[in-house]
């Protein structure tokens, strides 16, 4: 009869460093113990395990990529669409990988991955990086997650209570927004999209004393393409930021336009270039077929026989291509302009006009040109109501056009355009080379971020494609009815929030989880209700669970979670011996085993974290099958979970005591 005791942490292995005392080479979850007297155990033995002592992390156990959704939006009725709105929820995981930073100007929207054991703090921390990368300019870096932490008793007796979503959409918290290029700020710049060609010709120039960037065509060779130059800086601000462009010198009799891009993720991007095929208006634009990045989303277009005044807009149409299409601003009282009297386009008299504005709120678009004879601005182009109105109005600010930036083409030498006034709101930090700011605006983004990862492997790539344009642009709206989203109290976008907590790819559609109008739907799972505290609950809507329920309010609130989450691991474990010629039989990988016992999760104390004492009051002892004496010169311990991975949350020490005997 002999009793083993197996402790991970032995005399041998311990460090020499009286700081480390207490750790060794050995990991507590899979250890082994060397004898210099070998053990002899008799022949028709058998083994049981008496006890265990672990000391278990309190640590969630965070499994495959488990995430969640976040919604920015109008909220959806009990039979409302997704595929009615301007937005689609997008995923954000909470597993993390060593080489996973906090920094939140990198692209850590989703990332990471695998199986990863993490401390309350270190989910929290998860979760902030998540809150402040939330896709959209006015929401960035000013959301955060905490603790929710009990606060009814003494300090010393307040314990965990689960977690606190903020959502800020607060202009006067958004620190990092350039006013305007008023003056000018040192680090804007215009990059010459046919810089091959040296097209244009970018200069500072003063009016008033205010100076401002200014473009200038400088060539007009047959085979050249049109002098197109983009601001890469900042995105348009959405909170009633406007990008004001002065139609200047040679300008003011047409061949020119001026609105607002998008950048596009070039699939084969190459380091510190950017790869553009520009085409004039009318024509299929290279970007629906992923060989340029370069389009107007809005444009004002003045031709330069005609002095035609267009407004042009990328849209969806009946068929489900997408072209531009011309905005009939002149044509009744749909049109949403100042100028519904006329029969046709209105036209550009440089006499007359000398401004172009394009101006954001909230979801909506309003283009204007600036009349000198009056010193008022008329509105061009407006969608204060787009419903089944898209032909004579402008389209919506979808999820898509969160990103957005200046673009001016010229194709008359010698013209020039100036951006005399410009809201932009800095999202991430720049570099100083003019290369690495090109590159970074085609990927400072959401769908950036997915598609150079492929954080969702290759589908990634298409469910970008697929949400790269919303269905709600259609031309004829007869179909969609989307209801344009204003600004809040505190100035930002009124949008409300919904976090789903869980879901499960091809399964019963939800109304933000239809897959046909979100494709991350089909591949990413939101499993993240135990984790995060909202069970039974798998959506969690602002205007039922917020601490200030109505979007138009005041943009500061919170979700709190409404359950403890449980910080352990949530299975018991089992104690393999590989040295000994036993077997068990393991239904879960459907193969033999060598676990000798388990360990519940509930120790003789009742306690599932920290230090854990097992006693088994009635041992089961296994046949070791062992015909012939054995000498034990090791024994090699690992504590396992179902399928036999290792235990990852266990730290300190660990302890078993083994059973020997001759069989009865």
């Amino acid at each position: 009869m002999s009793y083993i005791v197996a402790p991970s942490s032995q005399k041998e292995y311990e460090l020499v460093d009286s700081a480390a005392q207490g750790t060794t080479i050995q990991q507590p979850s899979s250890y082994i113990n060397h004898f210099s007297n070998p053990i002899k155990i008799k022949k028709n033995s058998e083994i049981a395990l008496m006890s265990a002592k672990i000391n278990r992390a309190d640590k969630f156990d965070v499994r495959n990529n488990a995430g969640y959704y976040v919604y920015l939006g109008n909220e959806l009725s009990a039979k409302g669409q997704l595929n009615n709105e301007t937005t689609t929820p997008v995923p954000y995981v909470m597993t993390r990988t060593e080489n996973n930073t906090l920094d939140i100007n990198q692209d850590k929207v989703i990332n990471g991955g695998g199986i990863t054991s993490q401390t309350p703090k270190e989910l929290v921390e998860t979760l902030d990086v998540n809150m402040k990368n939330l896709y959209h300019p006015e929401f960035r870096s000013q959301g955060s997650a905490g603790f929710q932490i009990d606060t009814s008793g003494e300090p010393k007796n307040r314990s965990f209570g689960g977690f606190k979503f903020n959502f800020k959409q607060n202009t006067a918290l958004a620190t990092e927004t350039n006013a305007s290029f008023n003056p000018i700020h040192p680090s804007t710049t215009f990059e010459d999209i046919e810089s091959a060609s040296k097209s244009a010709s970018i200069t500072i120039s003063a009016s008033g004393g205010s100076p401002f960037p200014t473009v200038t065509r400088i060539s007009e060779s047959f085979d050249d393409f049109d002098c197109m130059v983009m601001g890469t800086d900042f995105p348009l601000a959405l909170n009633d930021g406007s990008a004001n462009f002065h139609i200047g010198v040679n300008a003011s009799e047409g061949g020119w336009q001026v609105g607002m891009s998008r950048p596009k993720q070039v699939f084969n991007q190459a380091p510190s270039t950017l790869k553009i095929i520009s085409e004039r208006l009318r024509q299929a634009p290279p970007y629906f077929k992923d060989n340029g990045n370069i389009f107007f989303d809005w444009a004002v277009r003045v031709d330069e026989d005609t002095k035609a005044i267009e407004v042009i807009q990328t849209i969806v149409d009946a068929n489900g291509d997408f072209t531009h299409s011309e905005v009939e601003y002149w044509t009744g009282t749909d049109a949403n302009s100042d100028f519904t009297a006329n029969a046709t386009n209105e036209v550009w008299s440089g006499n007359t006009y000398t401004d172009v504005k394009f101006t954001a709120i909230g979801e909506r678009m309003l283009i204007e040109l600036y009349n000198a004879k009056t010193s008022k601005y008329v509105k061009l182009a407006d969608c204060s109501d787009p419903s089944d109105k898209l032909a004579k109005t402008t389209k919506p600010i979808n999820q898509n056009c969160f990103f957005m930036y200046p673009l001016i083409d010229i194709s008359k030498q010698n013209a020039s355009i100036g951006l005399t006034q410009y809201n932009g709101r800095k999202t991430f930090l720049l570099t100083d080379t003019i290369a690495a700011r090109t590159l970074q605006y085609t990927t400072s983004s959401f769908y950036g971020s997915c598609m150079k990862g492929k954080i969702l492997g290759n589908y990634g790539i298409e469910a970008i494609k697929d949400l790269d344009f919303r269905k709600v642009n259609r031309i004829n709206q007869s179909k969609s009815n989307a209801s344009l989203i204003g600004l809040n109290a505190s100035g930002g976008v009124a949008y409300s929030t919904v976090m789903i907590t869980e879901h499960a790819p091809n399964s019963k559609s939800t109304r933000y989880m239809n897959p046909q109008t979100n494709p991350f739907a089909k591949v990413f799972g939101a499993n993240a209700t135990d984790y995060l505290g909202f069970s039974p609950m798998s959506e969690v809507p602002r205007s039922i669970f917020g601490s200030n329920l109505l979007a138009t309010a005041d943009s500061d609130f919170h979700f709190s979670s409404i359950s403890v989450p449980k910080p352990y691991s949530r299975s018991n474990s089992f104690v393999r011996i590989n040295d000994l010629p036993i077997e068990s039989y393991n239904g879960a990988n459907s193969g033999i085993s060598k676990i000798i016992g388990t360990i519940p999760r509930f120790d003789n104390s009742n306690d599932e974290v920290g230090s854990l004492n097992f006693d088994i009051a009635n041992p089961v002892y296994l046949d070791l099958n062992n015909t012939d004496d054995i000498k034990l010169n090791q024994i090699k311990i690992d504590f396992v979970n179902i399928d036999e991975t290792l235990v990852t949350d266990l730290t300190g020490t660990s302890v078993i005591t083994l059973h020997i005997r001759e069989k009865k």
